[in-house]
């Protein structure tokens, strides 16, 4: 049922069978090879510190775009600038989580994700949890 999904659900499907049919893979590899580069960073930082903190989003959210008026190449990359920081750790594997740290002017939350050591989810959960119990986001 493709006229239920998204555009940018489409045009991700679109691009992957591009690069499927083009490189055979090629550019799939070599992303995949350098997730041990990336995991082996992040293991670096995590072999002296608990958690790495960082922001869930590196933007605000985007105003939503009048479909009549905006290309399609700047709604696509409306929609997956936000997705930057918290990918990286579907490559490397390593336990995050996000919580709610803050409001941006225009009352737009703020997103923080803990990042921890392999199997380490309980450090998330605790600090996640300890945040909440000290701080209330909602006046930050």
């Amino acid at each position: 049922r493709p006229d239920d999904m998204a555009d940018t659900a489409k045009l991700t499907l679109l691009f992957s069978e591009y690069m499927q049919r083009n490189y055979h893979g090629r550019y799939y590899a070599k992303g995949q090879n350098l997730r041990h580069t990336l995991r082996a960073a992040y293991d670096s930082i995590l072999a002296d510190y608990d958690l790495i903190a960082l922001p869930t989003v590196c933007t605000l959210p985007p105003r939503l775009p009048d479909p009549d008026k905006c290309s399609p190449e700047q709604y696509e990359h409306d929609a997956h600038d936000s997705l930057l920081n918290p990918s990286a750790f579907n490559a490397t594997g390593h336990p995050a989580g996000n919580l709610p740290c803050g409001v941006a002017p225009g009352n737009l939350p703020v997103g923080l994700s803990l990042v921890a050591r392999h199997f380490d989810d309980a450090t998330i959960i605790r600090a996640s949890a300890a945040f909440s119990e000290k701080f209330n986001w909602t006046n930050i």
